[in-house]
């Protein structure tokens, strides 16, 4: 199969984003000392996104990742509608953490 083309091509710019990607580069980054040379960008974002989030705590998720955004957003709304901090049951707070 050396030379065919996968069934579904695509740049390798794509590849340099995935998070998957980014993981492995640091692994082998920080274990071995091989740099990858196809995907360096999915490396150091990993890198610095790892790196904030040991720094500055939950920065990059409430500040930067679309889904702790919104997430910030509906506590916010919730603080409107209804006042005061409500404490689920045990059960629900387990099943809830779980899905996180």
């Amino acid at each position: 199969h050396q030379g065919d083309l996968p069934w579904l091509s695509r740049p390798d710019i794509v590849d340099g984003f995935l998070p998957i990607a980014g993981g492995l580069g640091l692994r082998a980054l920080l274990s071995l000392g091989i740099t990858d040379y196809h995907h360096p960008a999915a490396t150091i974002t990993v890198l610095v996104i790892s790196l904030s989030g040991l720094i500055f705590g939950r920065a990059f998720c409430s500040w930067f990742c679309p889904l702790g955004l919104v997430g910030e957003w509906l506590h916010y709304f919730r603080n409107l509608l209804l006042p005061g901090e409500w404490t689920p049951p045990k059960w629900l707070d387990l099943l809830l953490k779980s899905q996180k």
